[in-house]
C-alpha cells in the first residue's frame, strides 16, 4: 500500500515496502533528523539516516544550526570532525583556520598543540605559523632561548636570534646586554675598541660602550694589547703627561723618565715647548757630553738636578729661576759664593746664604743687605745666615738700622747723605767702643763710638744744620732708648 511500488521502495528509495508510513514522500521526515525527505534529497543526505556523515551531528542540526555540510564529517577539511570543532575545540567547522594564523585547526590541535582560536598562542608577538616555520622557535614559549627577551622582541626590535641566548657569542646574554649594560647584543665589541664586551665588563673594568674609557686619546684595546697601559688611568705612570700624548711624542707612558737622564718626561717636554733645548727622549739633547739633568737651565751655576733634589744643603731651588728667593743674589752664589761668580753683586768673599729665603737668618736684613751694606755709618759685611754676627747680644739689624735720633722726632726719618748723629754700634764688632762691656751686655752704657756729620748730598744744596747734637744719655738701655728713625735708602733722597 501507500501508492509506491514495492520494487521502487526496495531498489530506489530503500524504504520498507510493508510499511506505508515509510514511503518516501517529500513532506515526511523518515529518519527524524529534522530534515524532511524532500530537504534531504536537496542536501544529498540519507532520508533514512539521521546522521548521514556519521560525524555525531544530526543532518538537520548541521544544516540549521551548525551550517556545516551534513554529508561530510569534516566540512572544512581541517582534520577535525564537525562535532569536535563544534562541541570541543569551539573552532569553526566551516573554516579550516579559525584564527587566521595560516595553520589549520587540525594542525594546531593535533600536531603543534597551539590554540586554534589564537593566532599567537604564547603572546610573544609572532604568529604561530611563523614560529612553527622558524627552526628552533617554540610557539608555546614566548622566550624560546630563555635569555630574558621575548621571541618577538628579539626578531622585531633587537635583531637578535630568538633561539640563541648569546647572539654575538661574547659570553653576555642578549638580555644582559640590552637591559643591564646597554651594549649591542649583535656585536661582540660594541665600541669597536678591540676588546669584546664581556672582557671590558668582567676583566678590565672598562666601558664597553666607550672606546676610550679614560679619555687619554688611546682606545682601550690599544692600551691593553699594544702598550700595556692602564685603560682606566689616562696617565699610567703619573708623570702628568697623558698616555696618548706620550705615545704621540715618543715617550714611554709607563716610565716617568723615558731617556734616563733623571729629569721627568713632563719637565723636559715643558722645556721643549718653551723653546729650550731639552727632549724627554734624548738624555743629552745638545750632544755636549753632559746629561740634560746636569745642565744648568737657568745659568745660575747649579745643575738642574742639584736644584730639584736639594743636593746643596737641602735647598730645593727652582732650576728655571736663577734667583729663587728674588733677593738679587743668584742661587749658585748663595750656595757656594767662593766658587761661583755669576751675579752682578758677586763678591768672592760672600757668606753662603739660603737661596730659598731672601732673609736667611730672619734678622730683618735681606741677604743682599748683609753682604753689600749701604749704610754709610758702617761698611762691614755680616753673615746672612747668622742674626747676631758678632755674638754681642744685639741682632745685626738693630746694630745697623737703629741710631740716636738727634731731633727727638720719631716721625722724621734721617736723610741719606744729610745725617748727623751718633754712630750706631758695629754689627761685626762685639765691643764697638772698646770699653769693658760688649755692645749687648747689660752693663754697657753707650755702645756708640762717636759723632758723625755728613754735609754733602749728591745733588742740590745741603740743608741748614740744626747744630751739634746732644750727647747720648749717660746710661743707655739698648731695648728702651734706641729710637727707630727709618731706613736710609736712595728713595729718601
Amino acid at each position: 500500500g501507500g501508492g509506491v511500488g514495492d520494487g521502487v521502495e526496495v531498489d530506489v528509495d530503500e524504504t520498507n515496502p510493508k510499511n506505508a508510513a515509510d514511503d518516501n514522500t517529500a513532506a515526511n521526515d523518515d529518519d527524524g533528523d529534522g530534515l524532511t525527505n524532500g530537504e534531504e534529497e536537496v542536501y544529498g543526505t540519507d532520508p533514512d539516516d539521521p546522521d548521514s556523515d556519521d560525524d555525531g551531528l544530526p543532518d538537520g542540526y548541521e544544516v540549521d544550526i551548525v551550517e556545516s555540510d551534513p554529508t561530510k564529517s569534516d566540512t572544512d577539511g581541517d582534520d577535525l570532525t564537525d562535532l569536535v570543532e563544534w562541541n570541543i575545540t569551539n573552532t569553526n567547522p566551516n573554516n579550516a583556520d579559525s584564527d587566521g594564523d595560516l595553520l589549520n585547526d587540525g594542525e594546531e590541535n593535533n600536531t603543534y598543540l597551539t590554540d586554534p582560536l589564537d593566532p599567537d598562542t604564547d603572546g610573544d608577538g609572532l604568529h604561530d605559523k611563523y614560529e612553527v616555520d622558524y627552526d628552533g622557535i617554540d610557539p608555546l614559549d614566548p622566550d624560546s632561548d630563555d635569555d630574558g627577551l621575548s621571541d618577538g622582541d628579539e626578531l622585531v626590535l633587537h635583531g637578535t636570534d630568538p633561539t640563541d641566548e648569546d647572539s654575538d657569542d661574547d659570553l653576555l646574554t642578549d638580555s644582559e646586554e640590552i637591559n643591564t649594560h646597554g651594549t649591542n647584543p649583535t656585536n661582540s665589541d660594541t665600541d669597536s675598541d678591540g676588546l669584546n664586551d664581556y672582557d671590558e665588563i668582567n676583566v678590565y673594568g672598562t666601558n664597553p660602550t666607550d672606546g676610550d674609557s679614560d679619555d687619554d686619546g688611546l682606545n682601550d684595546g690599544v692600551e691593553v694589547l699594544n702598550h700595556g697601559t692602564n685603560p682606566l688611568d689616562s696617565d699610567s705612570d703619573d708623570d702628568e703627561l697623558n698616555d696618548g700624548l706620550e705615545i704621540t711624542i715618543g715617550t714611554n707612558p709607563l716610565d716617568t723618565d723615558t731617556d734616563g737622564d733623571e729629569l721627568s718626561d713632563l719637565w723636559e717636554y715643558l722645556r721643549s715647548q718653551e723653546g729650550l733645548n731639552y727632549s724627554p727622549t734624548t738624555n743629552d739633547t745638545d750632544s755636549d757630553g753632559t746629561l740634560d739633568g746636569y745642565e744648568d737651565a737657568d745659568n745660575d751655576g747649579l745643575p738642574n738636578l742639584d736644584e730639584m733634589n736639594g743636593v746643596n744643603d737641602g735647598y730645593v731651588t727652582d732650576p728655571l729661576d736663577k734667583d729663587t728667593d728674588d733677593d738679587t743674589l743668584w742661587d749658585g752664589d748663595e750656595v757656594d759664593p767662593w766658587a761661583i761668580t755669576k751675579d752682578e753683586v758677586n763678591n768672592a768673599y760672600n757668606y753662603p746664604s739660603d737661596p730659598t729665603m731672601s732673609d736667611s737668618d730672619g734678622d730683618l736684613l735681606s741677604d743682599l743687605e748683609e753682604i753689600t751694606p749701604s749704610n754709610d755709618t758702617y761698611d762691614s759685611i755680616t753673615n746672612p745666615k747668622k742674626s747676631d754676627h758678632d755674638n754681642d747680644g744685639l741682632d745685626d739689624y738693630y746694630e745697623i738700622y737703629y741710631y740716636w735720633n738727634i731731633t727727638g722726632d720719631n716721625n722724621n726719618p734721617q736723610i741719606h747723605y744729610d745725617v748727623q748723629g751718633w754712630n750706631t754700634s758695629d754689627p761685626t764688632d762685639d765691643n764697638t767702643d772698646g770699653d769693658a762691656w760688649e755692645d749687648g751686655e747689660e752693663g754697657e752704657a753707650n755702645p756708640v763710638y762717636g759723632y758723625f756729620e755728613e754735609e754733602d748730598p749728591p745733588w742740590g744744596s745741603p740743608p741748614a744744620r740744626s747744630g751739634t747734637p746732644q750727647l747720648p744719655p749717660d746710661s743707655v738701655n739698648k731695648t728702651e732708648e734706641f729710637v727707630w728713625s727709618g731706613y736710609i735708602t736712595d728713595d729718601d733722597i
